[in-house]
């Protein structure tokens, strides 16, 4: 049950990564709002872009 467990929890930080990344910038992405984009994320994005 644990590693099961682990691989969910592995896959919906893998999700929100990628949702963070495509939503920088914008004020609204699929229902979550991000007032201010952190600085992380938005090297990513920029990294992404490249």
């Amino acid at each position: 049950m644990k590693k099961m467990t682990e691989k969910l929890l592995k896959a919906s930080a893998k999700i929100s990564e990628k949702m963070a990344i495509k939503s920088c910038g914008a004020t609204s992405f699929v229902d979550s709002y991000q007032p201010k984009v952190p600085e992380a994320v938005r090297k990513l994005a920029q990294k992404n872009v490249k």
